[in-house]
């Protein structure tokens, strides 16, 4: 029997259809909003294709798995190590230390095909404004893809021997078993992303996906099994009109994947099918698109990186949605087809038609390229993102890219973080500051503030804690807190306030009310750190534009977010009727004529993105109250002693 699949042209052009989708979706969420789904119908035509060769070598005796995966390694791995190899270097002239230090943990994960999980354990989303901070998150579909082929293979000896136990319905017992495992993978996908918890999980687990694959997989086994299977060409012309429909009308607000899934794959897998001269079979078999099909893979690979380090330049922050102007999408466009092109020709071609051994394949285009991408990117973890790029007299990137000195609070979840007990040897008095990101970016100002004023001052935070949020991080920093109340003189907690985290039916005020009230068992003074303004740009991108386009050599000029003034007036409110002391740090600087910049008179950023001072911004503030109040009355605004008796929230700069 003859194990090579038949081309089928409409394949490749289906192929450049979904890339095409995905690559629009990318340049912009609104020009195709169901885009994403590219992917999907990636999965379909790859279930169908492997199925089909798996299916039929193991009928006709001549399936191996080195040969096998074999094949998988020299298809998959040389234009995928070409980009990431091109994309570290990229990567390391353009993006800010931590964010190039998240970019070394993700090129550790792609290299080992595990991004989905790394992805799935991240903040935000496949959808997050913010996704440009991860150039290889493509990468995702790619690891779901191999997960779900190193135990394929034994699922289709498991299928073969189904077949021989039921010889007289075997077909229908094959695909019976495939029903029910698309099924319980398309229901578990969709209960787990209708819940919060479980919703990215959902969206990045090859479980969740398996049933996308295995689609394509019973069409092959139903093609094979029924050789005279053909789908009316009326079928075939209306699926695929389906399917655009899904392209366009789908969008995010879509629970996805899951059952949702089944529609577009399910069409994918109609249009594929054998038909007789169907018009969508002639239109995908259209030279251009056959084309692009053939190019999809390396299109896919480039895309990303190409778009999201482009993004990373001229995508500022703010509030508005950045959109690439036309000849930013040409540039991007172009850059991708010709680097494509490049790795489909030189690259893909060339090492796919090899006849070398397994172990051939294994060493030479997995292990030796794995190895070395591997020990650049733990060089990037091991540097911390390689600051010393930024270096220079006036600048200290440890300082201006973090809103932490991560020298002092290395661990990204803080249990009371000692970072300026060596300057106050002989301290008696201690606070603990508490919250998420926003006690993070407080720390630098507390800390030097109790420096100068004799308060050794720990920290307990980790980012996006607020005492609602019941996540494993967020339990072991109000664990600490709880646990260590005696051994401090006083609790101040910041977090990122907003107007409707006051609203009585956000589902946060319960968990506040019970968390300050815990918090003033212990008879000890509470306060809460009002918010200081932002701005409508993050400072850090600013300069970093400013420094890769000679835009500017001087301070950061950005407009002021001001909308941190309603959420501090129902903040003083709270903390009235709470009985918690407030502190104003925007109107103790108010005061006295003072605000603080998006950079200082170096240039260098004050804040980190919109809303997070870096620690220059938090030693600046420091400095500037030490130097313009007198330091009993600072010590009586942040550090009162519990028998002393606290002043009134109307008092505290304010």
């Amino acid at each position: 029997m003859n194990t090579l699949l038949k081309y089928n042209p409409a394949v490749d052009g289906l192929r450049a259809v979904s890339v095409l989708a995905v690559f629009v979706f990318h340049l912009n969420k609104n020009w195709m909003p169901g885009g994403y789904l590219g992917v999907d119908i990636f999965f379909t035509i790859s279930g169908y294709l492997i199925t089909t060769i798996l299916y039929r070598e193991r009928m006709s005796s001549a399936f191996s798995y080195g040969n096998f995966y074999r094949r998988r390694i020299n298809r998959i791995l040389p234009a995928y190590f070409l980009v990431l190899s091109v994309t570290i270097v990229a990567a390391y002239l353009i993006v800010l230390p931590y964010d190039f230090y998240k970019f070394g943990i993700s090129v550790i994960s792609s290299i080992f095909f595990i991004s989905n999980f790394n992805y799935a354990m991240r903040s935000g989303d496949y959808f997050s404004n913010n996704a440009e901070q991860w150039p290889l998150l493509h990468t995702w579909s790619l690891s779901v893809e191999e997960q779900f082929y190193i135990f394929w293979p034994l699922v289709i000896v498991l299928l073969f021997y189904l077949r021989a136990k039921f010889e007289n319905s075997r077909a229908t017992t094959l695909l019976i078993v495939f029903a029910l495992l698309i099924a319980l993978s398309a229901v578990v996908g969709s209960v787990m992303a209708a819940q919060p918890d479980t919703a990215k999980w959902s969206y990045y687990l090859f479980a969740t996906r398996a049933n996308e694959l295995m689609i394509g997989a019973a069409l092959a086994v139903l093609v094979i099994e029924y050789k005279d299977f053909r789908v009316h060409p009326l079928v075939s012309n209306l699926a695929m009109l389906g399917l655009i429909l899904c392209l366009i009308l789908f969008n995010r607000e879509v629970l996805f994947p899951g059952v949702s899934a089944l529609v577009p794959c399910t069409l994918a897998a109609l249009v594929i099918a054998p038909s007789r001269n169907s018009a969508a079979h002639k239109l995908l078999s259209v030279k251009l698109l056959v084309l692009i099909g053939l190019l999809s893979y390396s299109i896919y690979l480039w895309h990303w990186p190409t778009i999201a380090l482009s993004k990373y330049v001229f995508d500022l922050g703010g509030d508005s949605e950045f959109s690439f102007s036309t000849l930013g999408v040409v540039a991007i466009v172009a850059f991708t087809l010709m680097m494509s092109l490049i790795s489909y020709h030189w690259v893909e071609k060339p090492v796919r038609r090899m006849k070398n051994s397994f172990a051939h394949s294994f060493i030479y285009v997995f292990l030796l390229p794995g190895v070395l991408l591997s020990g650049l990117a733990g060089w990037v973890l091991y540097t911390k993102g390689a600051p010393q790029r930024f270096l220079d007299d006036n600048l200290n990137p440890r300082l201006a890219f973090y809103h932490i000195d991560k020298s002092k609070c290395p661990s990204f979840v803080s249990l009371g973080c000692k970072g300026n007990a060596a300057d106050v040897p002989n301290a008696t008095e201690r606070y603990l500051l508490v919250g998420n990101s926003h006690a993070e970016h407080y720390y630098q100002m507390v800390s030097e503030l109790g420096t100068a004023l004799g308060v050794q001052v720990d920290l307990a935070s980790a980012g996006a804690c607020y005492p609602h949020v019941k996540s494993e991080k967020c339990e072991r920093v109000r664990t600490y807190v709880f646990d260590h109340l005696g051994d401090y003189d006083g609790i101040l907690y910041a977090q990122k306030w907003t107007a409707r985290y006051f609203n009585e039916n956000h589902v946060g005020v319960t968990a506040m009310n019970a968390f300050f009230a815990k918090l003033r068992t212990a008879d000890k003074p509470v306060a809460v750190l009002g918010r200081i303004h932002g701005y409508r740009a993050s400072a850090d991108k600013v300069f970093n534009y400013h420094r890769l386009t000679g835009a500017s050599n001087g301070q950061l000029e950005i407009d002021v977010d001001e909308s941190y003034r309603e959420a501090n007036v129902l903040l003083q409110h709270y903390a009235s009727t709470e009985q918690i002391r407030y502190i104003d740090v925007e109107a103790l600087l108010r005061e006295v004529g003072k605000k603080v910049a998006a950079s200082d008179e170096f240039g260098r950023p004050n804040y980190l993105d919109t809303h997070h001072l870096s620690v220059y911004g938090g030693g600046w503030i420091a400095q500037t109250l030490l130097e313009n109040y007198p330091h009993s009355y600072l010590k009586e605004v942040f550090f009162p002693l519990p028998q002393v008796p606290a002043l009134k929230s109307a008092d505290l700069g304010s």
